[in-house]
């Protein structure tokens, strides 16, 4: 596959752990998606924050954009500017 820009979920998004998921096939479908993509979004909901699940799929240096349903944490904001992740979220 090749695409533009990959719009993909997970299971968990942990700062120290990275991306992670309870599949293996899953998570291994997502990393081939990502070589072939020029943009690499993450659809993530607030409960996968500060989570970890059983298969990694990446770290934070793959994902270009985080999109959410609400504003993270200071930390996670911090965290995320320092590596260069464009975070949108509906503001209050």
């Amino acid at each position: 596959f090749n695409a533009d820009i990959l719009f993909f979920s997970c299971r968990a998004v942990s700062i120290e752990k990275g991306l992670s998921d309870i599949s293996m096939d899953e998570a291994e479908l997502r990393r081939l998606m990502m070589a072939n993509c020029k943009k690499i979004v993450l659809l993530c909901d607030s409960s996968k924050f500060d989570k970890v699940s059983f298969c990694k799929i990446c770290g934070f240096e793959k994902i270009d954009c985080i999109i959410t349903e609400k504003k993270p944490s200071d930390q996670w904001i911090e965290f995320l500017k320092g590596k260069n992740i464009e975070l949108v979220y509906e503001s209050d």
